[in-house]
């Protein structure tokens, strides 16, 4: 008796949790981009030539959006070497190195173990803080290879079917 009125009871809080979310968000509300990595394509001084968001790969093209919303078609044999910046690590750089900062003063109410644990604090939060605002970059051709590279375009399977260049932004 008691079972079942357990399971009637709980029945209702587990299926609640069962329903589905029909608001989609758009492209601007969601805290990530949906859009592929940003490709810098440098020369032999590893200075940029061509910048932009990497749509797409073939065996033999990149197509890459630029800022100004014109598609480039970059030869593979025109990339020597390109970075890939794949994602900040923080969002807000600013916010995780005031909490790292103020994570020290709580060393205050170690006591006399704040003598080990103030410089161990303040080597690791300075650690976090100083990598808070890099982008984690990759190279090509050096830690990834060409069909790597396609899984951080925003088209991983190709240029969609149909779809003009000249419409995406």
């Amino acid at each position: 008796m008691q079972k079942a009125l357990l399971v009637l009871l709980l029945a209702p809080c587990l299926l609640a949790g069962c329903r589905v979310n029909k608001a989609v968000p758009l492209a601007r509300e969601l805290p990530e981009s949906p859009r592929g990595v940003e490709l810098i394509q440098l020369d032999k001084r590893k200075t940029p030539l061509q910048q932009g968001e990497l749509l797409a790969l073939t065996p033999d093209t990149a197509y890459v959006l630029t800022t100004q919303g014109h598609v480039l078609h970059i030869p593979k044999t025109a990339i020597e070497t390109a970075q890939l910046n794949i994602a900040l690590t923080s969002n807000q750089p600013a916010s995780l190195r005031a909490w790292a900062g103020l994570t020290n003063l709580l060393t205050l109410s170690h006591g006399l173990f704040m003598v080990f644990t103030l410089p161990l604090n303040i080597g690791i939060t300075s650690a976090v803080g100083t990598g808070a605002g890099r982008a984690y970059q990759v190279d090509y051709p050096q830690q990834i290879n060409w069909e790597e590279m396609n899984k951080f375009a925003r088209f991983p399977q190709g240029l969609p079917r149909g779809v003009p260049l000249s419409q995406l932004r």
